[in-house]
């Protein structure tokens, strides 16, 4: 049996907290653009090691909040996307607002998933490989192949910067996109074998 994971819309998903904007220290670091074009084209193509994103929120107004502007005729505030980053070399937190529409989604995902792809490059030896299958799946299950980028770590190891893709051509459309950093990259043919392990013997536990 295959499973499916069903994609959240940005503008769904809820992340645990929260963070304020701009930087405590300092005041000017909380930049705001009116679209997504505009936000993209001063922070866009910024270095992902000088420019380090790690939170993003895509926000999107309650209309149970703004009930009494909705009954005399006002409209709802645009959705905005927050990105919040550190200035690694700098020690400096800034954030950026700009306004997003459900039509600039697709553009917006692709972005947050290359930066999520470098974050995961300070976290990389505390995570599963996206080439590694954790459930138990049946044992007639034929092998899958698949392709994906990998980067060259310090330590001469080389580990996965992308998702698995299905096809080659995705593949290098992942490694393409991997060379706006400095770091040395490889496109490598993967292939996931699944087995299924007998469960433990022993008593049973009951809730």
């Amino acid at each position: 049996m295959s499973q499916h994971a069903t994609v959240v819309p940005l503008w769904e998903t809820n992340h645990p907290y929260y963070c304020a904007e701009g930087n405590y220290y300092r005041n000017g670091n909380h930049f705001a653009y009116d679209s997504w074009a505009d936000f993209q084209a001063e922070w866009g193509e910024l270095d992902p090691d000088l420019n380090l994103v790690f939170r993003w929120d895509w926000q999107r107004a309650d209309p149970a909040d703004y009930a009494y502007e909705l009954e005399h005729g006002e409209k709802l505030p645009p959705d905005t996307l927050q990105v919040f980053w550190v200035l690694q070399r700098k020690a400096i937190l800034r954030s950026t607002e700009c306004i997003v529409t459900e039509a600039d989604e697709d553009a917006v995902r692709a972005w947050l998933t290359d930066r999520a792809a470098h974050m995961r490059l300070l976290w990389g030896p505390l995570l599963p490989d996206f080439c590694r299958q954790h459930a138990a799946l049946p044992s007639a299950r034929p092998a899958d192949t698949g392709w994906a980028v990998e980067t060259l770590w310090r330590d001469g190891e080389w580990r996965s910067y992308w998702p698995v893709r299905h096809t080659r051509d995705e593949a290098h459309q992942d490694y393409e996109r991997s060379h706006q950093t400095n770091h040395e990259y490889r496109v490598v043919r993967v292939t996931t074998t699944y087995h299924v392990e007998p469960a433990p013997k022993g008593p049973r536990s009951t809730p």
